[in-house]
């Protein structure tokens, strides 16, 4: 299974390919799932390409992407060529046209879109076997599917509007939450899940839903780059174990890097095992001639510098049998 996807920063090649490809794994036959949590650009980046290699992969989005709504958005941006185009929104309509070439091949029995429509409690994948595996979403909820199509509504340009770059939203609350199951281990995986005021959605409608599955987790992906609001006391006391290996993936491209000092602070009171993919998100960039940093201070009010490595951090555990896994860190990241 592949879960979003995102590029070397050096030679613009998504990392998952390069990774399974590292380990000889046969990507076209034995990739089986592809899922996408949102379609922010730092999980969509270079999943086009992933999926149209992992020719054996069935499809999972957010649920609440399943409107009219935003399949207008997707027509508008292809028809109105002077719209900027968003890169997650090329993604995402690449996927599209790999699902309609299978469609078309025979080699896949859904019709006109995605596989899977991922929600709250729907079973995504399920191995055979000794050790057999199951993937379950846990989000996105029915409210923030109901609230998705209005939202979307908003982001639809007017007519004799001004044309404009295509507009953003934040649909991190849209975001599939994961729950990875084997007879020894299970691992939640956030991605970019929040906490909201609402008790129908985010976290809460996780805790609180009777579609998910009982279980304790083993390890977590820390949601939202370790951001405060991706996280809450009930995911610690009802979905973890104790002291639980927890692992972040810092966001450094917006104007408050993620995750911050006081972020550390707070997940290192959550669990003793904290790693980090990359820490600090930024540093101070190198001092070069006067002349140029002359220039850039006028040109910006802050500059920083954001690492080309991309940390990985691995963690191994039998399918079969009960026992402490193995976690190993790559490339700069580590444990914190």
């Amino acid at each position: 299974m592949v879960v979003d996807s995102c590029l070397n920063n050096t030679r613009a090649q998504p990392i998952a390919l390069e990774y399974l490809n590292s380990l000889g794994v046969d990507i076209a036959t034995q990739v089986r799932l592809v899922v996408l949590t949102h379609w922010h650009d730092d999980h969509i980046r270079g999943s086009a390409k992933v999926f149209s290699e992992a020719l054996s992969a069935r499809f999972a989005c957010s649920a609440a992407l399943r409107n009219r709504e935003f399949f207008s958005i997707l027509a508008a941006s292809e028809q109105v060529r002077p719209v900027a185009r968003d890169g997650s929104i090329s993604e995402f309509e690449s996927i599209l046209e790999e699902l309609h070439r299978r469609n078309k091949r025979g080699v896949r029995r859904s019709q006109g879109g995605p596989d899977f429509w991922a929600q709250d409690g729907l079973p995504l994948f399920q191995s055979i076997g000794t050790g057999s595996a199951t993937v379950t979403a846990l989000s996105p909820s029915s409210q923030t599917m109901t609230d998705a199509a209005a939202r979307f509504g908003k982001l639809i340009p007017k007519v004799s509007s001004q044309i404009k770059r295509f507009p953003r939203s934040t649909p991190n609350d849209q975001s599939v939450a994961l729950l990875v199951q084997s007879p020894a281990c299970s691992i939640l995986l956030g991605a970019d899940l929040e906490t909201v005021g609402d008790p129908q959605r985010g976290w809460q409608a996780i805790v609180d839903s009777p579609s998910r599955p009982q279980v304790m987790c083993d390890a977590i992906k820390v949601a939202h780059h370790g951001s405060e609001n991706g996280d809450h006391d009930d995911i610690w006391s009802t979905l973890m174990h104790p002291d639980p290996p927890a692992f972040v993936t810092p966001y450094a491209s917006g104007k408050k890097p993620l995750p911050s000092e006081d972020d550390i602070q707070r997940l290192k009171s959550r669990t003793r095992q904290l790693y980090c993919t990359t820490w600090p998100p930024t540093r101070r960039p190198p001092r070069r001639n006067s002349s140029v940093q002359r220039t850039l201070r006028e040109m910006a009010l802050s500059h920083r510098s954001v690492s080309k490595r991309v940390g990985q951090i691995r963690l191994r555990a039998s399918m079969t049998q009960q026992g402490i896994p193995t976690i190993q860190t790559f490339e700069g990241a580590r444990q914190l």
